[in-house]
């Protein structure tokens, strides 16, 4: 079971997002510049969509947003996602999503650091096991400004072992 809801995309896709719906993410920083995209690459994955962020001129703002959290004892999870990053620089194009405890610890972290040679041409899989010591926690998705990067099947399941990518049961799109 997928303890992330809203897993592979925003749930509006244009606009500004209803004030008195739920979208299960809080944004952080610039995350207008993070898109819903659909395609068939992301299809083939068995996804449909994900999170799209590009390179923008002008813009500095680290992008990033975070979802909290409640997992249902203390132990061990694993947290997996698929990510294609398609332009990377020496600095500030970072890509990644993090697992932070109730004091903003990171405790997980997987993607890619910036540098002129983390770029990737097709999707890959990164996944990382870790343990917890408080139920409440959050997932964090950050693209750094000179990144474009496309996250999508972000999995967090019980256990030592990556799942195939399921919804969350309260998954809204």
């Amino acid at each position: 079971i997928n303890i992330i809801r809203n897993s592979i995309g925003w749930n509006w896709y244009t606009g500004t997002p209803d004030p008195n719906v739920n979208y299960y993410w809080s944004m952080d920083a610039d995350t207008r510049l993070i898109e819903t995209i659909q395609s068939p690459e992301l299809a083939s994955l068995g996804f449909g969509s994900g999170w799209e962020g590009k390179v923008i001129s002008g813009n500095t703002l680290q992008r990033s947003f975070t979802q909290n959290i409640t997992l249902p004892y203390l132990g061990t999870y694993t947290i997996s996602f698929y990510m294609k990053k398609l332009v990377s620089a020496e600095d500030n194009s970072d890509a990644y999503v993090s697992v932070l405890n109730n004091s903003g610890t990171v405790i997980a972290e997987e993607g890619l650091a910036s540098g002129s040679s983390n770029a990737t041409n097709d999707f890959v899989q990164y996944k990382q096991t870790f343990t917890v010591t408080s139920l409440n926690n959050s997932i964090k998705i950050s693209i750094g400004y000179k990144a474009h990067a496309i996250i999508s099947g972000i999995m967090l399941n019980v256990g030592s072992e990556a799942l195939i990518w399921t919804p969350h049961s309260q998954e809204v799109y």
